[in-house]
């Protein structure tokens, strides 16, 4: 689908074969919502936009990732201004439907970890955000931000990336307090949602998207 102008949320996602089942599951949410989809073939898909992916990118216990917002880069261009897009991982499910975004007001929503959760790994790429779900309303601004999103992606990969872009220099004591907050990153409206409702890995379905990553990553 090449126009995506008319739908009022669009959700964009992408992975390779492994993931075609949960990818599947959220196309198909998404004609019941009537919401846009932009799908993109990491290799094997068998549907979607091809887009090539170095093998680097998905290894480690916490994939570097970078291709996410080169990716997100491409597909805004297809959704109008003052549209919501939706960033959703492949192991990622649409549940229920996610129009409460459209009243809200951001360029860019982020989904943070329980309070309980926050700090327990030690690393900062696993103890604060969760990039597998992330909300975009098109806007310059968050365009902006996620230009700058790629840039740190080389350095650090995305999900690191994002909680520098978000919270930088901010302590365990500072995410803890996060939860319902906006803030101004760079002239970037950022809001910080609750992933147990928009970004859910503990298989609640009263959740917005359910997240099923592996049991070793986080």
């Amino acid at each position: 689908m090449l126009n995506l102008h008319s739908h009022p949320i669009t959700i964009v996602t992408a992975g390779t074969e492994r993931y075609m089942p949960m990818i599947a599951q959220t196309c198909n949410a998404c004609m019941r919502l009537n919401y846009g989809g932009r799908v993109y073939d990491l290799g094997g898909l068998g549907f979607g936009y091809d887009w090539k992916v170095s093998p680097s990118d998905f290894g480690g216990v916490v994939p570097p990732n970078t291709f996410k917002p080169s990716l997100l880069l491409d597909a805004q261009q297809y959704i109008a201004q003052g549209k919501i897009f939706a960033w959703l991982d492949g192991d990622a499910i649409l549940a229920n439907p996610l129009d409460e975004l459209l009243s809200m007001n951001f360029d860019v929503a982020v989904t943070l970890r329980d309070v309980e959760e926050i700090g327990t790994t030690g690393r900062r790429d696993t103890d604060f955000l969760n990039s597998g779900g992330i909300f975009f309303r098109r806007t310059t601004a968050a365009n902006s931000f996620l230009a700058d999103w790629l840039k740190l992606c080389e350095r650090y990969g995305d999900q690191e990336a994002l909680n520098e872009l978000v919270g930088p220099g901010w302590l365990v004591a500072n995410w803890k307090q996060a939860h319902g907050k906006t803030f101004v990153r760079d002239g970037v409206s950022v809001m910080i949602l609750h992933a147990r409702m928009w970004n859910n890995w503990h298989e609640e379905k009263y959740a917005k998207i359910l997240h099923y990553k592996g049991s070793a990553r986080t």
